[in-house]
């Protein structure tokens, strides 16, 4: 994805699901201004006004802020995410324009069993679901498919909780899911 690293890698292991789609210029410009919008700070003003923040100030507006990313592709939350800046990274990793000096290195993509559990943290009942919880979630992200896809997991691991069953198939649906899209 780096055209300056090119010949400086033989192999790469790309963990905990690839990011294949880095955010834009714009895209980034508009989450800097909702964390200074956060903290009552303008760009005029960030570079005095960051130097006064506390640690607890610097959480806070990244609770908040992150809480209205959106979902992507697919379900992956958006985040703070590298940035297409037309140098360092000029396209996206995995599309066709991307740096072609790495496609003679093999990659090796992978994940942990419950990697999304991590990022269930702000989401604190997602840690305390019955069956109704967990049907209601898996149903709500894939829909009418989300049935079959809760009674296959259920007969892979018929004794784990609710919760622990629940991060496994959001984990595979999110990581697993853009390591199948390579």
């Amino acid at each position: 994805a780096v055209p300056s690293a090119e010949g400086l890698f033989h192999r790469a292991i790309v963990q905990s699901g690839p990011l294949t789609r880095f955010k834009s210029p714009e895209e980034a410009d508009a989450d800097a201004l909702a964390l200074l919008d956060a903290w009552g700070l303008t760009p005029e003003t960030a570079a005095e006004g960051l130097k006064t923040l506390t640690w607890e100030q610097v959480l806070e507006a990244e609770a908040a802020v992150t809480a209205d990313f959106s979902m992507s592709a697919p379900g992956f939350p958006t985040g703070f995410w590298p940035v297409l800046d037309g140098d360092y990274l000029p396209d996206h990793p995995f599309d066709g324009t991307a740096a072609p000096s790495s496609l003679d290195v093999p990659l090796l993509i992978g994940q942990t069993g419950t990697e999304f559990t991590l990022f269930m943290l702000q989401d604190q009942a997602a840690y305390g679901l019955d069956e109704a919880g967990l049907t209601a979630r898996i149903t709500g992200m894939m829909g009418e498919a989300g049935t079959g896809v809760l009674a296959t997991y259920r007969a892979d691991f018929p004794d784990i909780a609710p919760s622990a069953l629940y991060f496994r198939i959001f984990s595979d649906f999110a990581m697993g899911g853009l390591s199948q899209a390579i």
